[in-house]
């Protein structure tokens, strides 16, 4: 094999490693955004405003944040 076989092969590799990572934060994405859209107004709030160690992730508080205020949430109603 040669050099710059050798190099198309590492950097094939990396490549792989990188779109792989990538399609696994999009399918999370889509898993959060599809459990979230089943929720009430209310159920979406408490997501949105959990700051607990076991509760929502970073990613669900985000996506719920979002989510009110597409519907007509203001800041000042996700921050009482």
């Amino acid at each position: 094999m040669s050099f710059l076989g050798g190099v198309f092969n590492i950097v094939k590799d990396v490549a792989t490693v990188f779109v792989d990572a990538v399609e696994s934060k999009a399918n999370e994405n889509r898993e959060v955004s599809n459990s979230l859209s089943k929720k009430s107004d209310e159920e979406l709030l408490e997501t949105a405003k959990d700051d607990g160690v076991f509760g929502a992730s970073s990613l669900e508080r985000a996506k719920a944040a979002k989510m009110l205020k597409e519907k007509g949430y203001t800041d000042k109603d996700l921050n009482k």
